[in-house]
């Protein structure tokens, strides 16, 4: 812009009124609030976003968890349900087994199938009771073996030289 006169026009060129230095000393202050206005409702609406988002996640993540524990009961649920098949499956075959051997042993006692069944019973019982024997000895055997390994260990540790004080007739 130019003036009448062939100047540039400008701020400084022109002579303000005093209503009109009030007004732009007050649209300064105005301009300088706003931006901090701007930035505070800025952080606000970020803030809001982040909470909202982080709900979102936190949703998801519990819909995943919710998927997963409902995934896991199913697999288990068909491993027990394999697991009762396969022992009723089991048991099945060995009352099959006891019978005919039952029924063999009462044919050996001339057809009395009551002396059949008592004795292939007993032995069956006899059968479960000396393998029960037999895995708690071992299980009690292997339990005193590693306690007398740790026993060694902790003396070994403690007279590092093998110089304990006891004798080798004691140990």
């Amino acid at each position: 812009m130019t003036s009448s006169d062939g100047g540039a026009l400008g701020k400084s060129s022109r002579t303000r009124r005093p209503a009109e230095a009030e007004l732009e000393t007050e649209t300064e202050i105005e301009t300088d609030e706003e931006p901090l206005g701007h930035v505070l409702a800025r952080v606000g609406h970020f803030v809001e976003e982040l909470v909202a988002t982080g709900w979102q996640r936190l949703e998801v993540k519990l819909e995943r968890t919710k998927i997963a524990a409902r995934r896991s009961a199913v697999r288990v649920a068909l491993v027990v349900a394999a697991g009762v098949v396969g022992l009723v499956w089991v048991c099945a075959s060995v009352v099959a087994l006891l019978r005919g051997a039952c029924l063999g042993l009462a044919q050996l006692f001339g057809g009395r199938e009551w002396l059949g069944d008592l004795v292939g019973g007993a032995l069956a019982l006899a059968l479960v009771a000396g393998t029960a024997t037999l895995v708690l000895r071992r299980a009690s055997r292997h339990e005193d073996e590693r306690l007398h390994a740790k026993e060694e260990q902790l003396e070994r540790t403690a007279h590092p030289r093998g110089a304990s004080g006891r004798s080798p007739a004691a140990r």
